[in-house]
């Protein structure tokens, strides 16, 4: 390879080389930065011995695992917080403990409120022009369904649903 080659190849590879080292180091940071978040929600407390959920598909058997969702959430909160939104991002932590704790649902209702519940965080905490309100609106809609059947999750949402308004993110 001559001199030329080599001189444009390191002219290609090293930025991209450059972005990718740029994106690692900014995800490692903001999980670094999640952690205390999800320590303050409890991600990382035994209090009890969880029964695993099994989901079998096509004879291929795998473990609900509530932590990916925990972490999406935790990042979301802290987002909303960094926002300036702390009354809101108080109010997902304090929803995420009461879902974590419900006697009220299996495991996998719990993931699927958790899911809901990561999609309007993430949403609430991006810049307005920027939101997609339809997910936004059908993850509210199916929190409100699921915790129909839990009253204290239900006042502990309706606290969500007043401070989402009062911050512009939903209206009605």
């Amino acid at each position: 390879m001559d001199s030329r080659t080599q001189a444009a190849l390191e002219g290609t590879l090293k930025p991209d080389a450059e972005r990718k080292a740029w994106a690692i180091k900014a995800r490692v940071k903001q999980r670094l930065a999640a952690l205390p978040w999800e320590a303050k929600l409890g991600l990382y407390e035994d209090k009890e011995p969880k029964g695993a959920t099994l989901h079998i598909s096509n004879s291929t058997i795998g473990n609900l695992n509530l932590g990916a969702v925990g972490g999406d959430l935790v990042s979301s909160i802290q987002q909303l917080s960094n926002e300036g939104h702390d009354d809101l991002a108080k109010r997902f932590e304090e929803f995420t403990k009461a879902i974590n704790s419900s006697a009220d649902f299996q495991e996998g209702m719990k993931k699927d409120l958790l899911e809901h519940l990561v999609v309007v965080a993430e949403e609430a905490a991006k810049p307005s022009e920027k939101r997609r309100m339809g997910p936004l609106r059908t993850s509210i809609e199916a929190i409100k369904t699921g915790i129909g059947m839990a009253a204290q999750l239900a006042a502990i949402w309706g606290g969500i649903d007043l401070a989402l308004k009062a911050a512009g993110i939903i209206h009605n």
